[in-house]
C-alpha cells in the first residue's frame, strides 16, 4: 500500500533555511568584532570554526523546538488529508520564522552596543514603542539593521511560501513512510537535545575558548532570549532567594560597620559628619550625569584622542575617585543608585512597577535640610518612567521636553547638552533668588545615539564629535556658572551614568562600568581617592562633604572611612564583582570565571582561588538578598528610619 508523504521534506527544507540564516547572522556579527578575536597578531581560525560548529548545534536546537509542532500537524495532514492541520502548521511556521528574523537581525546592533545578546531586559522599553522606533530611524548605525530586517522578512516570506506551496507529495510504501516519519522525529528530538548522548545542550556549553567573543558568537540569540524570559518567569513564580536572609543581613552589617541598628531598617544608621555641632553653611549641589562617559575616554586613563579635555583638566583640580564604577549599564540605574543608594537586581527596572516604590534618598534628605530640588530631563519624561518616579521621590520640580521650545528639540532624545545646561542655569538663578539652597540634577544626553553635534565641533566621525561636543558643553556650562552669584557656595558633581563598550576582554566589559566621579568647588583641595567605589556610595560621600548629620537608609558606604572589600556591577543577566585585583563573573546559577583584570589576563583563576571567589560571591548575594528583604517590607522608604519600639534614639 502506497502512502503520500509531504511533511518531512517541508520541515527539512525549512530546517536548512533556518540554519543558513543563523550562519549568515554569525558572519555579519563576526565582521564587527574581528579585533576581539585577534590573538598574538593572528586570527585563530580553528577557534572561529569551532565556535561556528557549536553555534550550529544551538541553531539546530532552536530550529527543532520551533519545527516540532508544525511537523506533527503536517504529519496529521498527510494521514488525514484535513486542511485545518496544514493551516495551523503554516501559521506557526510563518510566525516563528518572522520572529527569528527579527530577533537575529536586531541582536546584531544590540550586541554591538551592550556586548550581550538580546534578553528580557531589552523588553523593558516595549512600553515606549514610538520612542524606540523613532530612535532607530534617527540613528544611522541602525539603518542597515532596518534594511536587513525588511530584506530578511521578504526573503523568508518568499522562500517559505515557495517551500509550502510547491511541495509535492511523494509516494512511499506504508513501511517506508513510517520509517521516514520516525527518523524525522528522531532528528528533531536529538536536535532539541543538542547532543546524541549525555545531558542536553546548555548555555554554558558555549564556553569553548578564552576569547570571550567567540563564546558569545556560538550562542543562538533566540535561545538566549528564551532562557532569559524563562529565568525571569521562574524568579517571579518562585520568588527566588539568593541566600538565607538572616545570614545576608548579618554579613551586610559586618560590611557596613553596623553593630546595632535602632531603626526598622536593620541597615539604617546614624551618620555624624559634624562633630562640633556648629552651624553648617548650606551649600548648593549640582549633580551632573554624563551620558555614556566611561573612564576609557579620558587622557588620564590612556586615551589619546582628546575626547574629554575639560573633564581631564577638572579631574586634576578636584576630589577625583579613580576606581568608581556604575551599579549597572543603563541610565536609569545610574540615576537610581546615585540618588537612592541601592543596587540593581538581575534584569529589573527599579523605577517601574505597580505600585512604584517610595525611597528615602538624597533629594528627600536635602529637602528636610531646607533644600529646593530640581531634575532636568532632556527628553520625554515617560521614558524609563523618570518623571513619575522622581516626582514621587524627592524632586519637587522635574523639567522635560514640554518645558523647552519646540525648535530646541534635536533628536528623539530631546534637547542637546548645550541647551539643557543653559536652561538649567536660568532655573538655578531662580532657585538662588528664593534664598534657599538647592539640589539641581542634570541628565545629559548628547553622547548617546542618535547624535546631534553643531558644525563647529570637529572629529573624524560622529561618535568622536558627539563625545567632544558633550565635553565642550560641560566646559561652557562651568564657565558660565563661574559668573553666577551662587557659584562660590556650590558643589559640582560630575559622574558617568555608565560607560560604553570598548576593548572587550571579559563577558562583563568593564569599559561599560568604569566611570569618572569628580567633586569640585571653589577652594577644593585636589585629591585622588583610590578606594573601590560604586554609584550607591555617592550619597554618603556627598553628605560627608556637606558636613550634615542624617540617618542613612541606603546600602552604600563612605568609602574613605569604611572601604568596600569588593564592589559589584549589574550587567542585566550577570554580575561583575571586583576586588583591587580580581574580577568575578557570576550569574544566578553559576560562577563563570575569576580573572586578574588589571593585567588584562584572560586565564580563569577560579580553581586557583576558590576561597576568594566564594567570599566575592557571598558579598554580592548578601547585598541582593538584603535589598530584597528591605523592599519586601518597604523599609527603603521613610518607614525604614523609624525607631524600633524598644529604642528612643534620634538625631
Amino acid at each position: 500500500m502506497q502512502k503520500k508523504v509531504q511533511s518531512p521534506f517541508i520541515i527539512l527544507r525549512i530546517y536548512l533555511l533556518f540554519v543558513v540564516f543563523f550562519f549568515l547572522y554569525r558572519i555579519v556579527l563576526l565582521s564587527f568584532h574581528l579585533d576581539d578575536i585577534e590573538e598574538n597578531g593572528m586570527f585563530s581560525v580553528k577557534k572561529i570554526l569551532y565556535s561556528f560548529w557549536m553555534g550550529l548545534r544551538f541553531d539546530l536546537l532552536v530550529s527543532g523546538f520551533i519545527l516540532l509542532i508544525p511537523f506533527l500537524f503536517l504529519t496529521a495532514y498527510d494521514y488525514f488529508n484535513n486542511n485545518k492541520f496544514k493551516k495551523i502548521a503554516v501559521v506557526w511556521i510563518y510566525f516563528f520564522s518572522f520572529t527569528i528574523v527579527i530577533i537575529g537581525i536586531s541582536n546584531i546592533e544590540y550586541f554591538n552596543n551592550f556586548y550581550k545578546h538580546l534578553d528580557s531586559q531589552a523588553l523593558t522599553w516595549l512600553d515606549q514603542p514610538f520612542t524606540v522606533v523613532k530612535m532607530l530611524f534617527q540613528e544611522k548605525s541602525w539603518w542597515y539593521i532596518i534594511f536587513l530586517l525588511g530584506g530578511g522578512l521578504y526573503i523568508f516570506y518568499k522562500f517559505i511560501n515557495r517551500l509550502i506551496s510547491y511541495s509535492k507529495h511523494i509516494e512511499l510504501s506504508q513501511k517506508h513512510a513510517i520509517l521516514l516519519y520516525f527518523f524525522s522525529f528522531l532528528f528533531i528530538f536529538f536536535s532539541i537535545r543538542g547532543t546524541l548522548a549525555g545531558p542536553p545542550l546548555k548555555k554554558e556549553n558555549s564556553t569553548i575558548s578564552d576569547i570571550v567573543f567567540l563564546n558569545q558568537l556560538a550562542l543562538n540569540p533566540v535561545f538566549v532570549l528564551e532562557k532569559s524570559l524563562e529565568q525571569d518567569f521562574k524568579d517571579k513564580l518562585h520568588n527566588i532567594d539568593f541566600m538565607n536572609t538572616e545570614e545576608a543581613l548579618s554579613l551586610l552589617k559586618k560590611y557596613m560597620g553596623i553593630s546595632h541598628s535602632a531603626y526598622q531598617n536593620p541597615l539604617a544608621k546614624k551618620m555624624i559628619n559634624n562633630e562640633e555641632k556648629s552651624q553648617v553653611p548650606k551649600k548648593n549641589i549640582v549633580l551632573i550625569f554624563m551620558e555614556s562617559m566611561g573612564t576609557w575616554k579620558m587622557k588620564q586613563y590612556g586615551n589619546k584622542n582628546n575626547l574629554s579635555p575639560f573633564i581631564d583638566s577638572l579631574f586634576d583640580q578636584s576630589i577625583a575617585y579613580t576606581q568608581m564604577y556604575s551599579n549597572g549599564i543603563h541610565t536609569y540605574g545610574g540615576v537610581y543608585s546615585t540618588n537612592y543608594s541601592y543596587p540593581l537586581t538581575f534584569n529589573s527596572h527599579p523605577m517601574k512597577g505597580v505600585p512604584e516604590k517610595n525611597y528615602y534618598g538624597l533629594p528627600q534628605i536635602l529637602q528636610e535640610k531646607g533644600y529646593q530640588t530640581a531634575f532636568f530631563i532632556p527628553h520625554n519624561p515617560v521614558f524609563d518612567n523618570l518623571w513619575s518616579f522622581l516626582s514621587k521621590n524627592g524632586y519637587k520640580e522635574v523639567f522635560y521636553d514640554k518645558d523647552y521650545p519646540q525648535d530646541s528639540i534635536r533628536t528623539t532624545w530631546g534637547v542637546d547638552d548645550r541647551f539643557l545646561f543653559h536652561f538649567a542655569l536660568k532655573k538655578m538663578d531662580s532657585l538662588y533668588h528664593q534664598k534657599k539652597p538647592f539640589l539641581a540634577t542634570i541628565l545629559t544626553i548628547s553622547d548617546h545615539p542618535p547624535y546631534y553635534t553643531p558644525d563647529f565641533i570637529e572629529g573624524e566621525n560622529e561618535i568622536t564629535r558627539a563625545a567632544r561636543f558633550a565635553d565642550w558643553a560641560r566646559r561652557d556650562f562651568m564657565e558660565k556658572a563661574r559668573k553666577k552669584p551662587w557659584f562660590k557656595n556650590t558643589i559640582f558633581v560630575f559622574i558617568g551614568d555608565h560607560g560604553k563598550t570598548h576593548r572587550m576582554i571579559y563577558s562583563t566589559p568593564l569599559s561599560y562600568s568604569s566611570i569618572p566621579f569628580i567633586i569640585y568647588y571653589e577652594g577644593v583641595k585636589p585629591e585622588k581617592r583610590n578606594e573601590l567605589a560604586m554609584q550607591m556610595d555617592v550619597l554618603p560621600i556627598l553628605m560627608k562633604e556637606l558636613k550634615y548629620d542624617y540617618i542613612y537608609n541606603g546600602m552604600g558606604q563612605e568609602v574613605e572611612e569604611n572601604p568596600h572589600p569588593y564592589i559589584f556591577v549589574d550587567y542585566d543577566n550577570k554580575y561583575a564583582v571586583l576586588s583591587d585585583s580580581l574580577l568575578l563573573v557570576i550569574d544566578r546559577e553559576k560562577t563563570h570565571g575569576l580573572y586578574k583584570y588589571k593585567e588584562k589576563d584572560k586565564y580563569n583563576y577560579l580553581k586557583n582561588y576558590p576561597e576568594e571567589a566564594q567570599k566575592m560571591s557571598l558579598f554580592l548575594k548578601s547585598y541582593l538578598q538584603g535589598k530584597k528583604y528591605i523592599l519586601k517590607h518597604n523599609l527603603q522608604s521613610k518607614k525604614g528610619i523609624q525607631l524600633n519600639a524598644s529604642t528612643g534614639d534620634n538625631l
